[in-house]
């Protein structure tokens, strides 16, 4: 979806049903010896960022998602569209919302977030999750923007637990159990409700829903501990959104673009299988796997674009770990891998010919191009290897050196990515870390493999980071650190009319370049004394330039100052209180400062008879303009308590609670002589109520 106000409504429902069905792992009991026991629900990594889901399902605004802690992390800015589109996408550190690579458990999966914004992942069943934002392994060869990797625990070998969630907009279920002495399983499935009361939220706006927004997720493995030196891993996961609206008549939408008169809507869904084996043996610990993975995406957005991309991934995988401190030589550690897979991508598209990039120029009106099809149908193969070398230089030094090689049969391209991450103990406390390295990513969009809508002789966009960071631990579970980063981009896909400077070509160059540069201040607090908490502030400036003139473009995500504040305090057993602080300054945008009629007649535009099919805007500088800076305070309490021996948690959630508004965009009438405010969901107090019981 291009342009669309309705995806806020989804995402208006998704925080609905967050505030009623989520309750934490355990009970958050404090134990008598907590004020010397130091439990990290969030710490630093020489990558990024380790966070226990544990204690965090309760972070306010999170909506009991673990994976929600992510727009209050450093570097992450929540890339919320600014006309409809797909939900919000975590963009980090200068790099695009598409240009992150997800893996949970070992194993890539279609997609992480609903379109209503919570994760694809039962948060009873997330352990844990990081965010890594450079110097990655080189197992991870997929990304020019960071890696978000989930790890889902593994069923309990000592009892049976059925985990009951209903609410009136989604319910699931969750059962786990040994099955013998040393196999065990889960299965989690849950289905959104919201289609059967999403007429009575949607009465006042300007389109129907036909299709009303559903999704559902499911995971489910099996573990049998084979011996002691092997163990053996079934994983499912899946997911599928679907809606599809129809705009009613005088629709605001359809008046400025009557390409949207037969509506809009999407079916996205994934499908994931596979086998992981763990072995250890003298030579390490390793672990291979064998995945299926298939992905479609349809997309009908009126007759502006009808397509249909379907992906069938097969996937071996592995990776070793082997110590290598041979008696006194203390040579470190060796992790190494790779993998094999074959894609067969297939795409059909029937839409207008707009080559546009949103991130470098503003797209025009659809009208005003012509409809063409196309079909994309490739058997891609594609192989890597890699290997991270972690080893003590010196009493002082030690560093971690990576190296990954990867090629593909379609573009022909080796790929040879060298990182190297090392640090210096400072002191018994104190530590300084660099790291730099190279880094490439595989094509987002299947139209760029097209030579109708794309450029089968693009180049894979590429990136070089470089970084300096000093971290601290001091006592009572504090510690902190400061980043400094440094990132380029290029190869990214432009317009071809940027390039050669004249608007009747079509098509893509490789000719996109980017920067970034940042700092980032990270101060932690471990649960000790009952509470943990963190404050994040990061400063930014990111653009992007075409390289075929050097024309710096202004980014629309270049958010200069993003400032996070999260405290969880733990009363007594029973009751425990949160508050989270979200401050950001605004985001760039293009001002409409006019718009011209477009007529029927285009043989005679100077025919005025008529009345104009549709207006076309006129644009201000690129992304010259940046939205007000705005914050938001969200707060969460928590009741525990027991109810005939049953686990029971009562929660009031409050989101936005000063009711500040952000505007997120100006939705035009059908001239542009004058818009309505569009503000950020919720633009006022927010307050829900929720109850979990475990059984």
């Amino acid at each position: 979806m291009k342009n669309s106000k309705w995806v806020s409504v989804i995402l208006s429902v998704g925080a609905l049903d967050a505030v009623a069905q989520v309750a934490p792992q355990d009970t958050g009991k404090i134990s008598a010896t907590v004020e010397v026991e130091k439990i990290e629900v969030i710490s630093t990594r020489p990558q990024g960022i380790h966070i226990s889901s544990d204690q965090i399902t309760t972070m306010p605004g999170g909506f009991g998602d673990p994976l929600k802690a992510l727009d209050a992390l450093p570097g992450v800015v929540l890339a919320l569209p600014s006309s409809g589109g797909p939900i919000a996408q975590p963009a980090i550190r200068g790099s695009s919302p598409g240009d992150n690579q997800y893996e949970s458990d070992f194993l890539p999966v279609g997609y992480v977030f609903h379109r209503e914004g919570l994760s694809v992942f039962n948060p009873e069943l997330i352990e844990t999750f990081d965010l890594y934002t450079s110097s990655w392994s080189g197992q991870y060869n997929d990304s020019i923007g960071g890696v978000i990797k989930t790890q889902l625990r593994d069923p309990s070998f000592e009892q049976t637990n059925l985990i009951l969630d209903l609410s009136q907009i989604r319910s699931g279920l969750l059962i786990e159990s040994p099955i013998s002495e040393n196999i065990a399983f889960y299965a989690s499935y849950r289905e959104s409700l919201v289609h059967h009361f999403i007429d009575d939220i949607t009465e006042d706006e300007d389109f129907v829903f036909s299709t009303p927004p559903r999704n559902h997720d499911y995971q489910a493995k099996l573990v049998w501990d084979i011996n002691s030196n092997n163990t053996l891993r079934l994983v499912a996961t899946g997911a599928e959104d679907i809606a599809r609206i129809e705009f009613k008549p005088g629709s605001r939408e359809v008046q400025r673009n009557p390409d949207l008169a037969s509506g809009e809507g999407f079916t996205s869904k994934y499908d994931n299988v596979g086998v992981l084996l763990e072995n250890q043996s003298g030579l390490g610990d390793t672990i291979l796997a064998l995945n299926i993975l298939d992905t479609e995406v349809d997309i009908g957005e009126g007759i502006v674009e009808q397509s249909v991309s379907q992906n069938t991934e097969s996937l071996f995988k592995w990776k070793t770990v082997t110590d290598l401190s041979f008696g006194q030589l203390g040579l470190g550690e060796l992790s190494w891998g790779g993998h094999y897979r074959q894609q067969s991508l297939k795409h059909t598209n029937r839409s207008r010919l707009v080559t546009c990039v949103a991130e470098f120029s503003t797209c025009q009106s659809s009208a005003l191009f012509p409809i063409v099809e196309d079909k994309v149908d490739l058997d891609v193969t594609s192989m890597a290897v890699f290997s991270d070398w972690a080893v003590p230089l010196s009493k002082h030094w030690d560093a971690t050196f990576t190296l990954a090689v990867s090629r593909d049969d379609f573009t022909d391209q080796t790929q040879i990515e060298p990182r190297v991450a090392a640090s210096y103990q400072l002191a018994a406390d104190q530590r300084l870390r660099l790291s730099a390295g190279q880094y490439h990513q595989w094509f987002r969009d299947t139209d760029l493999l097209s030579p109708v809508f794309g450029n089968p002789e693009l180049s894979l966009s590429e990136a070089t980071m470089a970084g300096i960071a000093y971290e601290q631990s001091l006592q009572g579970g504090w510690d902190w650190k400061l980043d400094l980063y440094y990132k380029t981009l290029k190869n990214l896909p432009i317009p071809l009319s940027l390039q050669t400077q004249n608007p009747e070509d079509v098509g893509f160059s490789d000719k996109g370049e980017g920067e970034a540069v940042g700092a980032e201040l990270f101060i932690n607090k471990s649960l000790v004394d009952n509470w943990y908490g963190w404050f994040s502030l990061a400063y930014t400036k990111s653009e992007r330039k075409n390289g075929a003139n050097d024309q710096v473009i202004n980014y629309e995500f270049d958010i200069p100052v993003i400032a996070n504040l999260v405290a969880k305090y733990q009363w007594n057993d029973n009751w425990h209180f949160g508050i989270k602080w979200t401050y950001r300054s605004g985001r760039r945008y293009t001002d409409i400062i006019g718009a011209t009629p477009v007529y029927s007649d285009a043989d005679d535009p100077a025919n005025v008879s008529d009345e104009p099919i549709f207006y076309q805007p006129t644009y201000g500088e690129f992304n010259a303009l940046r939205r007000s800076a705005g914050h938001r305070i969200d707060v969460r309490v928590d009741y525990y308590t027991n109810v005939f021996g049953v686990p029971v948690n009562a929660y009031l959630d409050i989101l936005n609670l000063l009711g500040n508004e952000r505007l997120q965009e100006e939705e035009w009438n059908a001239d542009y002589s004058d818009f309505i405010p569009d503000y950020e969901f919720p633009d006022e107090m927010f307050p829900g109520l929720g109850v979990s019981i475990r059984f």
